[in-house]
């Protein structure tokens, strides 16, 4: 016949009851590089102001001939998400020259057929004006009722 083993051989009960501390030890030591990295981490509404902050630099950067696309242009998530879903790809003439400009705070002033994409042309830079001011439906309230 084979050899038999004995399932408590010499070292498997120490090696199985060791690891279990260490497990336990590690779980610990875990538990506290987690609360480290936390406090290490930025609050949420820090993150964002970095992350407007960021768009805002980049507005600067807008060379109006090089926009073929929306992705071309510095957009908040939330804007580019939304024009991704509703299949707007592409920018039209109008939206080229006036979208960078308005996000640059430039006053813009324009003229284009009908269905050329002058309401998006104005609406894109509204909408980063108001993530740039973390514009909320709260606040839309309190400014309504407040100027009526």
């Amino acid at each position: 016949m084979g050899k038999t083993t004995n399932f408590w051989g010499p070292g498997a009960w120490p090696i199985w009851c060791g690891a279990s501390i260490a497990g336990r030890r590690n779980s610990h030591k875990q538990s506290k590089e987690k609360q480290l990295r936390k406090q290490l981490e930025k609050p949420e509404w820090q993150v964002k102001r970095e992350i407007i902050s960021h768009l805002m630099l980049n507005y600067g950067k807008i060379n109006v001939n090089e926009i073929t696309r929306f992705s071309d242009l510095p957009l908040s998530k939330k804007t580019f998400k939304g024009l991704q879903e509703t299949q707007y790809h592409l920018v039209t003439e109008i939206q080229t020259q006036t979208i960078g400009l308005a996000l640059q705070g430039k006053d813009v002033l324009g003229d284009a057929k009908t269905g050329s994409g002058k309401t998006l042309a104005f609406l894109v830079p509204v909408l980063e004006a108001l993530y740039g001011l973390q514009w909320t439906s709260q606040m839309a309230r309190r400014f309504r009722l407040y100027h009526l």
